[in-house]
């Protein structure tokens, strides 16, 4: 405003700069605007608000999407089977590649991992859509509205496979065309250094044949499978202990695992069901593996490989089930979608942080120098009075229009402040300049 009515130069110079600092101030905000985007965050989801999401039941096996029939004991093993060979569809990660918790879960992340003695899986939780939660078939949610997205999370809870096995170099019908096997036993320290081991079929060579009673177990989620391993090099004998442990850091019903469904999937390896080809006994069940095949290399002996090979088909059932099996609703967090900022040029963004705030503290600086110059009359208003006296005289004494000029258009009073020969003390007054080369009328107030 003073810029305006004065016609100093210097002010309006100050004004003038302070402006252009506003202006350039806001282009560079404007242009730090073109530094950074917020976009969907694609990484992580905000588990934070209690609500409804989905969990997998894991009460059994369901077998609708591989049999076409009713469901069954021997249609939920061969399914089991079926999901183990699936598995291998899915990325295996190792336990440092482990998700925290709220991780969105992509098909293209690993489903399984594996460490050295155990393989374990980390259970999903999805998102619902509140309006289908309700039951009112989406009624509340308005026709021009996006529906949510639906996210798939990562939680907490995990389930670990593992095994033990151990391994006999077998010395007769190691060509994989006979029912009756010889192994030797030297290492085990017993008398009869050779044991005689019945097959269930006759693989040929280059295979490995998996086999399970179904009427022996050594334990809760605990399954015995055996394995008789053919190849060119040797033939081998292998007896395992497979074990499904119970789910971790489960907090109600609907986040376990059933037994059955445990015992199952440690088994799962060598189970046909529907397909079982035993006429003998229907408890003996196998299944065949070309050495050519993930599940059918051999593995020379090796206790820690072959227990690795049923641990990850046994994880790997799990893991399968609780993708394919319908899901539950149940209350929890519901994980939600986020935004992160993305800084695309850093170097142009600190540049203009740098200079905006730079430019700030000029003027911060450059203000309080000048503010400092200015004297305020002690006192109060009637300090100010006094030093405003002047005027009140020059306005009593003249008339209209004239009233704040002096001898003619264009008067000034300009605010004065002289230093005294007194430390600290000021003489204040209004000075009254008219625009003519006339005398200056002057007013001090000591």
């Amino acid at each position: 405003m003073l810029a305006t009515k004065t016609r100093r130069f210097p002010v309006h110079a100050a004004a003038g700069v302070w402006l252009c600092t506003i202006i350039a101030a806001q282009i560079g905000m404007a242009l730090l605007g073109l530094c950074y985007s917020v976009e969907d965050q694609d990484a992580l989801a905000l588990v934070v608000t209690e609500g409804k999401v989905s969990v997998p039941d894991m009460s059994s096996i369901q077998t609708a999407k591989i049999v076409n029939g009713p469901s069954s004991p021997e249609a939920e093993e061969y399914t089991a089977n079926n999901y183990g060979q699936i598995s291998l569809a899915f990325t295996t990660g190792t336990p440092d590649d482990h998700p925290e918790i709220g991780t969105i879960w992509t098909p293209s992340n690993p489903l399984m991992f594996c460490g050295v003695d155990y393989c374990d899986y980390i259970f999903h939780e999805e998102s619902v859509d509140s309006s289908v939660d309700n039951g009112n078939g989406g009624e509340d949610q308005d026709e021009d509205s996006t529906p949510p997205k639906t996210l798939v999370v990562t939680t907490d809870r995990n389930i670990v496979s593992t095994a033990t096995c151990h391994s006999w170099r077998v010395v007769k019908g190691a060509s994989g065309n006979e029912t009756i096997i010889t192994i030797d036993t030297t290492a085990d320290d017993i008398t009869n250094r050779d044991k005689n081991v019945t097959i269930p079929v006759r693989g040929g060579v280059n295979q490995t044949t998996y086999m399970t009673d179904n009427s022996e177990n050594c334990g809760a989620g605990c399954r015995l499978v055996n394995a008789f391993e053919v190849s060119d090099a040797a033939a081998w004998y292998y007896s395992c202990n497979v074990t499904v442990s119970r789910v971790a850091n489960g907090t109600i019903p609907e986040h376990e695992v059933s037994e059955s469904l445990r015992s199952m999937a440690a088994a799962s390896i060598a189970l046909q069901g529907s397909a079982v080809l035993s006429l003998d006994n229907d408890n003996i069940q196998y299944q065949i593996y070309p050495s050519e095949s993930i599940f059918g290399l051999p593995n020379l002996g090796q206790n820690s490989s072959m227990a690795m090979v049923m641990a990850r088909f046994a994880i790997g059932t799990v893991a399968v089930a609780a993708h394919a099996n319908d899901p539950i609703v149940v209350n929890g967090f519901a994980p939600v979608e986020g935004s992160h900022v993305v800084i695309d040029h850093w170097d142009y963004a600190i540049l203009i942080l740098n200079s905006v705030v730079f430019a700030q503290f000029v003027l911060g600086v450059a203000t309080a120098v000048v503010a400092s110059r200015v004297v305020i009359p002690e006192g109060g208003p009637i300090a100010m009075a006094q030093v405003l006296r002047a005027i009140a005289d020059r306005v009593q004494g003249c008339d209209g229009d004239d009233a704040m000029s002096s001898g003619g258009e264009g008067g000034v009073w300009i605010y004065k402040a002289v230093k005294t020969a007194e430390k600290g003390t000021y003489d204040l007054y209004m000075e009254e300049r008219p625009c003519g080369p006339n005398n200056t009328h002057s007013m001090e107030l000591s």
